[in-house]
């Protein structure tokens, strides 16, 4: 039954269990399925006046077939959608960018270079870019188009 569950929805329903569910139709597509049921309503009317050599079972058959029909257009016009957040190992991940400088080799406390005391307090990141720096600038070229390039690609910097 799972699989047969799976081969319909593409996802097993142990997903379905962990997502939300939420439509993503634009205003358009919500004005068409407010206008679809109108139409089922009329078109319930409209089985109400049938005359002849229907039979009101026969006539109760065919209004639940057409509203069945009209509500499955609603559906798809509202473009139901499952919302699952998953974590991806790949995308969490924080590369940690120290110094190396000349300037964090000074010690602070005449015993512990700045350097050594940067890679004692920062362990395993999580995700974004940390920049650990005493601020110096000595570089013969700038930091803006490698920020700008990692800005592009949604990855956070953050300065210490």
């Amino acid at each position: 039954m799972e699989r047969l569950f799976e081969l319909l929805f593409k996802y097993r329903p142990l997903v379905f269990a962990k997502g939300r569910f939420a439509f993503t139709a634009g205003e358009t597509a919500m004005v068409v399925a407010v206008l679809v049921v109108l139409l089922a309503v009329v078109a319930a009317l409209g089985y109400r006046r049938v005359r002849g050599r229907v039979t009101p079972r026969d006539r109760g058959l065919l209004l639940g077939l057409r509203l069945a029909a009209l509500a499955l257009l609603a559906l798809a016009l509202l473009r139901p959608t499952l919302i699952v957040s998953t974590a991806v190992p790949e995308r969490n991940v924080v590369a940690l960018l120290l110094d190396d400088s000349r300037s964090m080799t000074i010690a602070e406390d005449g015993r512990t270079a700045r350097a050594e005391v940067v890679r004692r307090l920062f362990g395993d990141p999580e995700a974004g870019l940390v920049l650990v720096s005493d601020g110096a600038d000595n570089a013969d070229s700038s930091l803006t188009p490698s920020l700008l390039a990692l800005a592009a690609q949604g990855i956070p910097v953050f300065t210490v």
